[in-house]
């Protein structure tokens, strides 16, 4: 059969342009599927070439399924051409499958950077929105899905922060399962993501916790007084600091962040400020305060680090992931991390009834795994291929109370 593409559109956003998967394409993405690395990634079979031509044709003829090549726009050599396949600039793919016959509106979504020099890049991030936003537009999808392996940090992170929420875990396999409903407010949020304009017309959220959503005056309202810290919410005014601190790759790498624009990071504040399945605050250094604390300021000029909790088990609503980073070198090695962790757990313990603590370290990060194995924590899982240990912290009766007593140590202040 000769080759005729469903869509014969290409896509092109800030950094990536997504382009349909071609026959020209195969070669190159055979070669990537020879590492065992992506394939177990992507939970692939091992094809032969022939076989990997067949599934170029399937996803060019089947209805159910759309794929795109990812091009990093910084490697296109002269000027975009559509129906070029340019392969000297294709880094991975993106991919979409509509199975669920009993759910039309439900999509489940793949995506791969396969080349490790665009990685850290944003591709992915920018990938996944674009792909969902066409999805939205021209199929009618309402609910995307995505499986990963339990230890792929990177991509959950990713996803998570995209808005997707956990919905189930497969021990046996070590693969989560998490879900993005596609509400009127995330629709939006889409869209203007990806500049695209006339969305289509979708339903009133009926979802109560949608309809509860808060402006961005906070979810808390709260900063936690310690002896060497104060944790303060996440507000606007932090983020210009914060954003620099993002310059710096070996930061990102070790929180498993994706580079944001700056627009991108004020949207992402405001979603922590609004989402309540997350918590974050900045760490500031009291010795480094001027004066008095002020709750309600800022404090810019001593803000070291943040620490935050994801509660995406929506099977295990209970259970919240925590990391902590001190992002300024003068503020390191003096225990700000270690009390900043305390003084999170207390407060989800005891404000929203969390029993169990995760945390996701890289093996070679041997200064955050020694102090969570300090507190307490203890190894569950381990990752060869992504050289990443997960850590477990159940909350016991004596560890609760002792949490609890360290919670009454802590200054809270709260706005009127």
């Amino acid at each position: 059969m000769p080759e005729i593409m469903k869509e014969r559109v290409s896509l092109e956003g800030k950094k990536v342009i997504l382009v349909p998967y071609m026959k020209a394409h195969v070669p190159k993405y055979q070669e990537w599927m020879q590492d065992e690395a992506l394939r177990q990634a992507t939970r692939s079979d091992p094809l032969n070439l022939e076989e990997q031509y067949q599934m170029q044709l399937s996803f060019s003829q089947e209805t159910d399924r759309e794929s795109f090549i990812v091009l990093d726009k910084d490697m296109i050599v002269g000027d975009f051409i559509h129906g070029d396949p340019h392969i000297e600039a294709m880094v991975g793919d993106v991919k979409i499958f509509m199975n669920d016959f009993d759910n039309p509106q439900t999509a489940e979504i793949e995506i791969v950077i396969a080349e490790p020099k665009s990685r850290g890049k944003g591709l992915g991030k920018e990938s996944v929105l674009m792909m969902m936003a066409f999805a939205i537009e021209k199929l009618g999808i309402n609910t995307f899905e995505a499986t990963m392996g339990e230890s792929n940090r990177a991509s959950l992170n990713m996803f998570k922060r995209l808005g997707f929420v956990q919905i189930s875990r497969n021990h046996t396999f070590k693969e989560v399962v998490l879900e993005f409903q596609v509400t009127q407010l995330k629709h939006e949020e889409i869209v203007r993501l990806m500049g695209i304009h006339r969305p289509p017309k979708l339903e009133d959220e009926s979802s109560s916790s949608n309809q509860n959503r808060m402006p961005e005056i906070m979810k808390g309202r709260v900063s936690l007084e310690g002896e060497k810290v104060i944790l303060v919410p996440y507000m606007k005014d932090h983020v210009l600091k914060y954003h620099e601190w993002m310059q710096d790759e070996a930061l990102r790498q070790a929180t498993g962040s994706d580079p944001l624009t700056l627009e991108e990071e004020y949207q992402m504040q405001l979603s922590w400020s609004q989402d309540p399945d997350k918590e974050t605050f900045i760490v500031l250094d009291k010795d480094l305060v001027v004066g008095d604390f002020i709750h309600g300021d800022p404090h810019i000029e001593v803000m070291v680090g943040d620490v935050n909790i994801f509660m995406n088990y929506s099977d295990y609503p209970q259970t919240a992931e925590i990391e902590i980073m001190i992002a300024e070198q003068k503020s390191r090695g003096k225990g700000l991390g270690k009390q900043s962790v305390l003084m999170m757990m207390a407060f989800a313990i005891e404000k929203l009834g969390i029993d169990t603590f995760e945390a996701k370290i890289g093996e070679s990060n041997k200064a955050s795994l020694n102090m969570f194995k300090k507190l307490g924590f203890v190894e569950i899982s381990r990752s060869a291929i992504f050289k990443e240990v997960t850590l477990e912290f159940q909350v016991t009766q004596p560890k609760h109370e002792e949490l609890l007593r360290l919670r009454g140590t802590v200054v809270k202040h709260e706005l009127a």
